[in-house]
């Protein structure tokens, strides 16, 4: 349990290579499930810091809840091209949402891709220069 509750704790790469090595050190290679728990928790620590209160799959869509809903940031995502077309504005919940339709086959990685595309998106934009 305290190794479970250790890697919940796991907020970036550093912590995430620390909690791997001393998991190799005392039982050997981990099996995959394990190297997916450690990304599973950076992806909950980054998802928190861009607004996002839940990560869900389901039906080839991964949805994600929010703190509060931004119209310019949603649509920003949605002028990329790797988001065009493959992003939903979800209505009639509890909490604003927005759905990522699935193309890879690692969901926790397109899951990382997209949370950071998304504080991306929250940044400011840089001044131009006239």
């Amino acid at each position: 349990m305290d190794i479970y509750r250790r890697i919940a704790l796991i907020r970036n790469e550093d912590d995430s290579n620390e909690m791997l090595s001393e998991l190799i050190d005392r039982y050997g290679d981990p099996p995959a499930p394990v190297i997916a728990l450690t990304s599973i928790a950076m992806l909950r620590s980054e998802a928190s810091l861009a607004g996002v209160t839940e990560i869900s799959q389901r039906e080839g869509w991964l949805r994600l809840k929010l703190a509060e809903f931004n119209l310019e940031r949603v649509s920003t995502l949605h002028s990329q091209p790797e988001y065009k077309g493959n992003l939903r504005v979800l209505a009639g919940g509890t909490e604003p949402a927005i759905a990522l339709k699935l193309q890879g086959h690692d969901v926790v990685e397109d899951a990382v891709k997209f949370v950071r595309a998304f504080a991306a998106a929250a940044a400011p934009a840089s001044p131009v220069k006239s």
